[in-house]
């Protein structure tokens, strides 16, 4: 039923200190959907008992280059995407996703997000699970947990960019090209259950992620990776001018964007 489809698990060699908890989870909640598992790293190797994890190894590159390399190491014509910090907290229905995949293939659609994600607009299909997005709006391109067919996810990426940068100018770039992207409808449907804001923020454990790694007896070592402060008003002034300048940045170096008012 997957076989045109690779799980696609986007990662840096940074971030190589969770790889394994991450494999811990995605193990129990997902070892039985047989695939191979792209890694998307920069020079580093991971191997897991019970997969075949292929480590893409692209080398040293700017976020958005070495995500596209990435994809070019995919052999299927979909890919099941999903980042290294979205840790699966509960096993995912494999007919939900099954049903999923079905939909975007006999649709002839660009993208299905697995979260319901709120849109303002939402059109209803023969799927009551499943809306189509009505474009254009905010956020049409996340990086949440998403089947996309990966020549059109190629498409929306440019070398110089960051997370942030192509969260805000790919969602452009979507609405610009009219993409046919979908949706779960409602949150009671969701595929996927994890922290829609990561477990990391920049770079940072959150609480609710050493929460849940606790109470799932899972050591960290925060002299290692740190603790987001989520309360510190100085720590998130600092954020958010900081993905001003990143934003100026990119958009400085090309951002693609053909048309006006589309968010």
């Amino acid at each position: 039923m997957f076989r045109d489809l690779g799980i696609f698990v986007q990662s840096s060699d940074l971030y190589s200190d969770i790889w394994n908890i991450f494999f811990i989870f995605f193990k129990k909640n997902f070892s039985h959907i047989k695939k191979d598992v792209y890694l998307n790293t920069h020079q580093k190797e991971f191997n897991f008992k019970g997969f075949n994890i292929i480590s893409t190894k692209v080398g040293n590159c700017e976020f958005g280059e070495h995500f596209k390399k990435g994809l070019n190491k995919v052999k299927e014509k979909y890919v099941l995407f999903i980042t290294i910090d979205s840790i699966i907290k509960k096993k995912v229905n494999k007919k939900s996703l099954e049903n999923c995949f079905k939909f975007i293939k006999k649709n002839n659609l660009d993208a299905i997000y697995l979260i319901n994600q709120n849109y303002k607009k939402i059109l209803k299909t023969k799927n009551k699970k499943i809306g189509r997005i009505c474009l254009p709006t905010k956020d049409s391109y996340s990086m949440q947990i998403a089947i996309w067919k990966k020549e059109t996810l190629k498409k929306i990426l440019l070398n110089h960019e960051t997370t942030w940068a192509l969260e805000w100018f790919g969602t452009k770039r979507c609405n610009v090209l009219n993409l046919k992207l979908a949706t779960i409808n409602n949150k009671k449907y969701d595929v996927f259950y994890y922290d829609k804001e990561g477990f990391l923020v920049k770079g940072l454990w959150t609480k609710k992620a050493i929460k849940f790694l606790k109470k799932n007896k899972i050591s960290l070592n925060f002299k290692k990776r740190g603790i987001y402060n989520e309360d510190s008003y100085f720590f998130k002034l600092i954020t958010r001018i900081r993905m001003k300048y990143l934003l100026v940045k990119s958009g400085l170096k090309g951002s693609y964007i053909f048309k006006r008012n589309v968010f």
